[in-house]
């Protein structure tokens, strides 16, 4: 039995429904009612009543900005509800993409290590509660070496599924059995974080300028506002940045090298991996924007995972910890050499390891020297196939 009421639910999610009755208990139901008057009034209740909330907000926003995983402590209080939706209006007003993914990553990923910390039963109800039925059973389903404890109907799946661009969540690379998708618990907590993710970004019919104005008449949060526009001025976060964003932000698994898909598979299958693959794989994830839990989760199906350790050579890869020294990816030739290579694979092999890439100036190919270039001409070759097919069409 879970040992969750309706009121520890949402104070601990408020995303949940009664989460913004909670914030705002009355919100402005008439119409000839001063909304400055009105919120002047409801957010001067909260900043007295908590008396470092301006510097727990202008933390949320800093850390987020240094692309940040953790630093923030969530409560399950009523502070906690307040703190999410007086941060997505903040994110409305601005009306910056940049800071609102790099909020949203940081916020999601602090309630991605609260629900990896819930019970299995806890987790089955707050699942109900998001519109996403999963079902952890006592006698859990093995496949391969690998025992999965939840299944989700096909049907349930495939929706929340989708909002991951990981192809590793696809429903062609998951464990499908009579109509029933089967997870880990760790599976069901990295699907429901994305889906705090988007409760987090800003609903864009709203008008972000006309809520600015209106924010900065409020006693409190001006001088909120004021010190949130400093970190952005300091950071230098523009609309253009985020349109042109570096490549090695968003990885994903159709950018990978045939070296790392090939270690991938055999993880999801539940094999073994040699030290140096598992070296491979946590140095190519550091280097590519994957997270300490994306790089974690890799190995968790594997048969002899520990979870702290795992933890601690995926953290000391990042230089946390240790000498804090991040190390950099593999070369091409070391990867050869500890035989790991597979550009010639008839799976996983491609034209542009095995080949290399023609370069500005060059008229034959040259090779690439890691694993990341190939992620920078995959993306080139896969933009440049995008805009024929549009040329194609018209």
């Amino acid at each position: 039995m879970s040992n969750y009421n309706a009121y520890s639910l949402v104070y601990k999610y408020p995303w949940l429904e009664g989460g913004r009755e909670i914030f705002d208990p009355t919100s402005v139901s008439n119409e000839d009612e001063d909304p400055i008057e009105y919120y002047n009034q409801l957010f001067t209740k909260y900043f007295e009543s908590y008396p470092d909330f301006h510097d727990k907000l202008l933390q949320v926003f800093s850390l987020a900005l240094d692309k940040k995983e953790s630093g923030i402590i969530l409560t399950g209080d009523e502070i906690n509800v307040i703190l999410f939706y007086t941060v997505k209006t903040i994110l409305t007003a601005f009306d910056n993409r940049v800071m609102e993914n790099h909020v949203s990553n940081l916020i999601s990923k602090l309630y991605h290590q609260r629900l990896l910390e819930e019970t299995e039963q806890n987790l089955e109800v707050l699942c109900r509660k998001m519109n996403f039925e999963c079902h952890f059973e006592k006698k859990q389903m093995q496949i391969g070496n690998v025992l999965y404890p939840c299944w989700v109907d096909v049907k349930n799946y495939v929706p929340t599924a989708s909002l991951l661009k990981d192809s590793a969540y696809q429903l062609i690379n998951r464990n499908v059995i009579n109509g029933r998708v089967y997870l880990l618990k760790d599976n069901v907590a990295r699907l429901l974080q994305e889906v705090v993710r988007r409760q987090i970004v800003p609903d864009r019919q709203k008008s972000g300028g006309e809520l600015m104005d209106l924010l900065k008449k409020i006693t409190h949060l001006s001088p909120l506002i004021d010190d949130i526009t400093k970190l952005i001025e300091k950071k230098k976060l523009t609309q253009t940045q985020y349109e042109s964003t570096n490549v090695y932000e968003n990885v994903d698994y159709a950018l990978y090298p045939p070296c790392i898909k090939y270690i991938l598979n055999k993880a999801t299958n539940g094999v073994n991996l040699t030290h140096s693959e598992r070296l491979h794989i946590a140095f190519f994830y550091a280097n590519t924007n994957h997270t300490v839990e994306e790089t974690v989760d890799v190995f968790r199906t594997l048969p002899d995972f520990d979870e702290k350790l795992a933890r601690y050579h995926v953290e000391f890869s990042r230089g946390i910890g240790g000498k804090g020294k991040k190390y950099r990816i593999y070369s091409c030739a070391k990867v050869k050499s500890i035989d790991m290579c597979k550009a010639l694979d008839k799976e996983y092999g491609d034209i542009i390891c095995a080949q290399g890439v023609f370069r500005k100036g060059e008229v034959r190919r040259i090779p690439i020297k890691t694993p990341k270039d190939f992620v920078f001409w995959k993306n080139v070759e896969i933009k440049r196939k995008l805009r024929e097919d549009k040329v194609q069409k018209k």
